[in-house]
């Protein structure tokens, strides 16, 4: 159980169609939170470790809306919004836990709210939650990269940031 995070590391979107969160340390507990935003046109920010595109690399299972339960097994990326990319203005604010332990697939749990149906009463947010994988089994993660593969871009306030944590000895006094 973690008790408690340490902060890691965070990035700005300001250009191009990366965003790296790089010399992470060593931890057996990751949690990336973050914030994107389309500035124009299809955007999204999948989510690659250590720079790994590798087809298949990263199976993935997904729901949308409390609809069914969708099987990816050959991606090369995971996914933070499987439904579509964003239009311009529309938002994401996701969590994303890691177990990040070397010798063993990283396994990976998270969330999404995506701001795609407009503004007011009568409007409601979506939702993504997904399961995935990374396969490698010979390395932890130092690196997060968010790639934007679409046709857009991201806005300059998008941002990612990564926490960390070991196991921690919690004592409970009752």
């Amino acid at each position: 159980m973690v008790s408690s995070w340490a902060l890691l590391g965070s990035a700005t979107y300001s250009s191009g169609t990366t965003v790296t969160l790089a010399s992470i340390p060593n931890k057996k507990y990751l949690r990336v939170e973050g914030f994107f935003k389309s500035a124009s046109g299809a955007a999204v920010a999948n989510m690659r470790f250590n720079g790994d595109g590798t087809s298949g690399a990263y199976p993935t299972r997904q729901n949308i809306d409390y609809g069914t339960d969708a099987a990816y097994n050959s991606r090369n990326e995971i996914e933070t919004f499987q439904a579509s990319a964003m239009s311009a203005g529309e938002t994401c604010w996701f969590t994303i836990d890691i177990l990040n332990i070397s010798n063993q697939e990283k396994l990976v749990i998270g969330q999404c709210t995506h701001t795609a149906n407009g503004t007011g009463a009568g409007d409601t947010v979506r939702r993504s939650e997904f399961t995935a994988k990374w396969n490698d089994t010979t390395e932890v993660i130092d690196e997060i990269n968010f790639i934007n593969n679409d046709t857009g871009t991201l806005s300059t306030d998008s941002r990612f940031t990564v926490w960390g944590a070991d196991d921690d000895v919690i004592n409970y006094t009752y």
